[in-house]
C-alpha cells in the first residue's frame, strides 16, 4: 500500500495554479474569454435575482383595508388598538383596522363587515382580534383575512370575492382553521375549541400536526388535535327516550293546592310497550278539581352558535274531561313548555298544548288538536332560532299534564340544534 505525502499534494496544487495563471497571462485570448464568461455569469445571477425579487415583491406587496362595526345588536362593545392601548366603547359604523381587538360584554353582540364582504357576528362575552386585513397590490387580486378568536364565540360568513380569491384563516389557542366560502361557528374555550361548518362551506382545521376536513353540517372539537368530523346536530335533551328511566327529569306538581287538597292526585309512571319506554300521565275521579303535574329537565345550554333549533316529541292523548284548553286556555292533557333567555337578558316561554276534543269551544291558547289514542310525532312548527327575541340560553323544558280527568303519554323528546 502506497501513501501520498500531503506536503507533495499541496506543492502540486500550488504548481498547477501557478501554471494556469501563467498560461492565462501568456494567452490573452483565453484570459479575455475567462473574464467574459465570469461577467456573463454575474450578469445572469443579477438578472435572476432581479426577476425573483420582482416576483416576490409582486406576490407579497399588499395594502391594508378596514373593517366596520355595522350593527350593535345589544350590550356594550369595546375596542383595544395599538394606536390607543385602552378599551374604548365603540359606536355603530366605526372603522376597524388590522390589529384591533373587539370585546363584548355579558349581553353584547356585534356584527362586523370586512372589506371583502365577509361578516363576523361576535357573541356575548367574546373577544376577537382582526389579525390581518390585506389585499395584494398586483393581479391576481388576493384578499388576506385572519381573525383570532381569543375567547367566546364568533359566527363567520365568508363571502365569495367579487374578483380574485380570499385566504381566510381563523386562529384560536389550540390551532387554526382555513375557511372557504360558507358559514361557520368558532367557539374558543378551555380545554377545547369547537369549529362548525353551518349551512354550507368547507374548512380545514389543524392542530398538533393533524388536519381534518369539515364539510357542511359537520363539526370538530379541537384540544391537542382536532377530533374526527362528526355531525353538527346536537340534542340538548338528556335521556329524551326515557331509556334510563326518569334520570335527568324532575317530577313536580304545579301548586300546593294540587299536592294537598285535590281528591285525586295525578299519577306519573314509567311504562313500556313493544316500541320502548314512555311516561304515562293519569288522573281520575277529580270531582271537577284542577291539578297539573309535570316533568322538568334543567338544560342551561348556550345556543348562540346554532343556526337552527327544533323541538319535537311523540305523544298520545287517551282522554280528557275538559275540552280544548279548559277554562284557562292552559289546562291541556298534554303540553310542552320551554323557557329560554335571550341575548338581551329577557326570559321567554314557548308553549304548545294538545287536545283531542273541544265540544264546549273552550279556550285553546297555543293549542292544537290531535287524534285520540294514536301516537303522533309533533314537530314544533317554528325554528326556535328565528324567534324574536332570539334565544341565547335554553333554561329548561317541561312536559305537562293538566285539567280535571286526563290520560296521556309521551316518548322521544328532542331539542336538536345545528
Amino acid at each position: 500500500m502506497h501513501f501520498v505525502d500531503p506536503a507533495w499534494v499541496g506543492h502540486y496544487n500550488s504548481r498547477v495554479a501557478t501554471l494556469s495563471s501563467t498560461q492565462l497571462r501568456r494567452n490573452p485570448d483565453r484570459l479575455a474569454w475567462f473574464i467574459i464568461w465570469v461577467a456573463f455569469g454575474i450578469f445572469c445571477l443579477l438578472c435572476l435575482g432581479t426577476v425573483l425579487g420582482l416576483r416576490w415583491y409582486q406576490a407579497s406587496a399588499t395594502q391594508a383595508y378596514d373593517a366596520h362595526l355595522d350593527t350593535i345588536i345589544g350590550g356594550t362593545i369595546t375596542r383595544y388598538s395599538t394606536a390607543n392601548p385602552n378599551w374604548v366603547v365603540l359606536n355603530e359604523d366605526e372603522p376597524l383596522r388590522e390589529g384591533d381587538r373587539i370585546r363584548t360584554d355579558r349581553v353584547g353582540r356585534a356584527l362586523l363587515t370586512l372589506f371583502e364582504g365577509s361578516t363576523v357576528r361576535v357573541e356575548p362575552e367574546s373577544e376577537i382580534e382582526l389579525s390581518r386585513l390585506l389585499v395584494s397590490v398586483f393581479a391576481p387580486r388576493t384578499n388576506f383575512v385572519s381573525l383570532a378568536v381569543r375567547r367566546g364565540k364568533a359566527v363567520i360568513a365568508v363571502a365569495r370575492p367579487a374578483s380574485g380569491r380570499t385566504e381566510f384563516v381563523v386562529t384560536f389557542e389550540q390551532g387554526r382553521a382555513v375557511l372557504l366560502e360558507g358559514s361557520y361557528a368558532v367557539v374558543a374555550g378551555q380545554p377545547a375549541a369547537l369549529v362548525k361548518v353551518r349551512e354550507r362551506g368547507q374548512a380545514f382545521v389543524t392542530a398538533g400536526g393533524r388536519t381534518v376536513e369539515l364539510r357542511e353540517r359537520y363539526q370538530t372539537v379541537v384540544s391537542r388535535t382536532p377530533s374526527d368530523p362528526r355531525p353538527a346536530a346536537t340534542d340538548l335533551i338528556r335521556n329524551g327516550d326515557f331509556s334510563e328511566g326518569l334520570k335527568g327529569w324532575e317530577r313536580e306538581p304545579d301548586s300546593t293546592y294540587c299536592r294537598e287538597f285535590t281528591p285525586a292526585p295525578a299519577q306519573v309512571t314509567l311504562e313500556a310497550d313493544e316500541r320502548g319506554p314512555y311516561v304515562h300521565f293519569l288522573r281520575r275521579s277529580s270531582q271537577n278539581t284542577a291539578c297539573e303535574v309535570f316533568l322538568r329537565q334543567e338544560i342551561n345550554q348556550d345556543v348562540s352558535e346554532f343556526w337552527t333549533l327544533r323541538l319535537s316529541l311523540e305523544i298520545n292523548v287517551i282522554a280528557q274531561s275538559l275540552g280544548g284548553g279548559g277554562n284557562l286556555g292552559s289546562e291541556y292533557p298534554m303540553m310542552v313548555r320551554l323557557k329560554y333567555r335571550s341575548a338581551e337578558g329577557l326570559e321567554e316561554l314557548v308553549v304548545r298544548g294538545f287536545y283531542i276534543e273541544n265540544p264546549a269551544r273552550s279556550r285553546v291558547d297555543n293549542g292544537m288538536p290531535i287524534r285520540q289514542g294514536t301516537w303522533e310525532t309533533i314537530v314544533y312548527e317554528q325554528d326556535l332560532m328565528t324567534r324574536l327575541p332570539t334565544p341565547r340560553q335554553i333554561l329548561y323544558l317541561e312536559l305537562v299534564a293538566g285539567g280535571h280527568d286526563y290520560e296521556s303519554m309521551v316518548r322521544r323528546v328532542s331539542l336538536v340544534g345545528e
